[in-house]
């Protein structure tokens, strides 16, 4: 049994192509319950409800094809995991599924309640003591329906990271990523585990939302990040270009994949 509760506010841009449009500001206020069975170590299926209130809007200028909407949403889930991956956080070896599925009987925006599935898959080989290949791919859709907010919000953070946190809005995508991991020497037990060199190839493909801003149609980046597995977490630091004129350097720490 898993329940949860869940508090969020953050900012981020909104893009025409490379053109700078608005701000956003979305603001989240939900809790869910899932009940479960653990199949071993390996494996795990839950079914669940989430519920909660949402705001999205524009926090500078008035930009009238793009949403302003709030209120209320809600979903049924299911998710199944499995999983062999020998680390949590810079994994060398083994494998990952992870398939979720909801349908919102309401959420701000969507005139009818609608689908929304996801599929995550991760494959990480190890070749050498010190090197590590992984082979990843996602795609997610809503079935065509209208699902009011973006189901999915790409850019940034692990998922095309050349571009701007959740620049790619998108009700359907598919990404592929290949990349290679090389451990670069070990760290005093005290301040973590390794510090490694992370090089990804990252493709996809995202869909015309029915409004607003068109995301780039096949969108794609390479990164190349040194990654500091301290005993607070993962830090990252590197750079990415991408096509359409994308390219940044960053810091962040938290989640690598």
């Amino acid at each position: 049994m898993a329940p949860r509760i869940d508090l969020t506010s953050f900012q981020y841009p909104v893009y025409d192509g490379d053109t700078f449009l608005t701000l956003y500001r979305e603001r989240w206020a939900r809790g869910g319950l899932d009940l479960g069975y653990s199949f071993g170590r390996v494996a795990e299926w839950r079914l669940g409800y989430e519920g909660g209130y949402l705001s999205l809007k524009s926090e500078i200028g008035s930009i009238s094809e793009l949403p302003k909407v709030a209120g209320t949403t809600g979903d049924v889930r299911m998710q199944f995991q499995y999983t062999t991956l020998d680390d949590p956080v810079i994994p060398h070896a083994g494998e990952n599924v992870t398939f979720s599925t909801k349908y919102f009987h309401v959420n701000p925006g969507a005139p009818e309640g609608f689908p929304v599935s996801e599929l995550k898959l991760q494959n990480f080989f190890q070749f050498t003591r010190r090197s590590t290949a992984f082979l990843n791919a996602d795609g997610g859709s809503s079935y065509g329906f209208n699902a009011g907010i973006p189901a999915f919000q790409l850019g940034g953070g692990t998922r095309f990271v050349a571009y701007g946190t959740n620049e790619l809005q998108t009700n359907q995508y598919v990404l592929g990523q290949v990349g290679y991991i090389r451990k670069l020497r070990n760290l005093p037990p005290v301040l973590g585990s390794t510090i490694d060199l992370l090089g990804v190839l990252e493709v996809g493909q995202t869909y015309q939302l029915p409004f607003g801003p068109k995301p780039p149609h096949v969108p794609g980046d390479v990164v190349g990040a040194f990654v500091v597995n301290t005993i607070f977490g993962p830090v990252e630091v590197g750079g990415a270009v991408g096509n359409y004129g994308h390219g940044k350097f960053f810091f962040q720490v938290g989640r690598i994949f």
